[in-house]
């Protein structure tokens, strides 16, 4: 007698497959929370944003591909990506929104700190500074009156001198 393994998933295991996806997407949620904060911390340009959502990507990638084999003996399913979506969306416009906005005002506290520590320095160096350019404008001023006399010396002496017999 051979013993043939069990090759379909029954509706209790596709229904908890589900409810897995759906959590997942979730966590994902969670991990794109971590690239939406970083990116209020340090702004970006396109091509970064890009990179870092093909990197998203590339990891929404192998995590189905390991839950797939994992999880779901090796069968892949479409409703494991709406189950994703879902989790991922109501993550998204319910916590995830609340999570954006507490970290953008932790983020705008600390800058408003950071401003207020740092406005004596700035203060000091935009003393010093233009103390120091204003030097500098002047040193330039004089190499630069120098340089007009010098061209206009050897511009003044290009008389030609022949011997005249």
């Amino acid at each position: 007698q051979m013993i043939i393994p069990e090759t379909y998933l029954s509706v209790h295991q596709q229904l908890s497959l589900l409810g897995l996806s759906i959590a997942f997407g979730a966590a994902f949620g969670i991990v794109f929370d971590f690239f939406r904060a970083l990116r209020i911390a340090l702004p970006h340009n396109k091509l970064l944003v890009a990179a870092e959502d093909i990197i998203f990507m590339l990891f929404y990638s192998v995590f189905i591909i390991s839950f797939t084999s994992a999880a779901a003996l090796g069968q892949f399913r479409f409703f494991y990506v709406i189950g994703n979506l879902i989790g991922f969306t109501l993550y998204f416009f319910t916590v995830g929104s609340v999570v954006i906005r507490i970290f953008h005002s932790i983020f705008s506290a600390f800058l408003s700190v950071l401003r207020f520590i740092l406005t004596p320095f700035k203060l000091f160096y935009a003393r010093i500074f233009t103390k120091i350019s204003s030097k500098f404008v002047a040193f330039a001023q004089i190499i630069a009156k120098c340089y007009k006399i010098k061209k206009r010396l050897l511009i003044e002496h290009t008389k030609m001198l022949y011997n005249s017999k």
